[in-house]
């Protein structure tokens, strides 16, 4: 399955949030929020298919597509888990615990598997610190705001990303691109300036 696809069944996981953020917590979305959630799905959907997404089907794909929407449903299973220790815990105390249960799981599997001691594991390191800063950003947006209203944000990421592709690796995005990253903009404002 194409990385494409995959990535465009993983977008699924902002509409588990929210219907997990509604079965759970209660969250009523209001009419903006509905509208800023179809608007970002809409710029989503946009950026998948100017990219190809789903252009071809092969019976292989199934598993592959059952993997990855699985992973949506996961991650957004994480999210709530995340908003229900907002409530309770400080975001320093929830990323300590996070962090330190994922380093005793994953330890000795990494350095059974580990291949290469050299000098390029410095950049690796380095994405640590970054993904801690990340994860904090993201604990502290599940205590400030619903799940009704941070899930469609998450779409902004593929804006992101093709901005990283454009200037870092020369990635000129197609006009399928910045049309849904247009709509992911306004989405996101809708949604923004819509009431809690």
């Amino acid at each position: 399955m194409p990385i494409a696809d995959a990535n465009a069944i993983s977008l699924l996981n902002a509409v588990f949030l929210v219907v997990l953020g509604m079965l759970i917590f209660h969250d009523r979305p209001t009419y903006w929020h509905v509208l800023g959630m179809i608007i970002c799905l809409a710029g989503a959907a946009t950026i998948a298919l100017s990219r190809g997404v789903f252009a071809t089907f092969d019976e292989a794909y199934i598993w592959p597509a059952v993997v990855a929407l699985l992973a949506a449903i996961l991650f957004a299973g994480e999210s709530i888990f995340i908003k229900m220790l907002s409530r309770v815990d400080d975001p320093l105390t929830t990323l300590l615990h996070v962090n330190f249960f994922g380093i005793c799981l994953l330890l000795i599997p990494a350095l059974a598997s580990w291949q290469s001691w050299g000098a390029e594991n410095f950049i690796f390191m380095a994405l640590g610190p970054l993904a801690v800063l990340a994860q904090y950003c993201n604990l502290r947006a599940f205590t400030l705001a619903k799940v009704s209203l941070l899930a469609p944000i998450s779409y902004s990421s593929l804006v992101f990303a093709a901005l990283i592709g454009w200037i870092f690796f020369g990635e000129v995005p197609t006009p399928g691109v910045f049309a849904g990253a247009s709509l992911i903009a306004v989405g996101g404002m809708v949604l923004a300036l819509s009431k809690r």
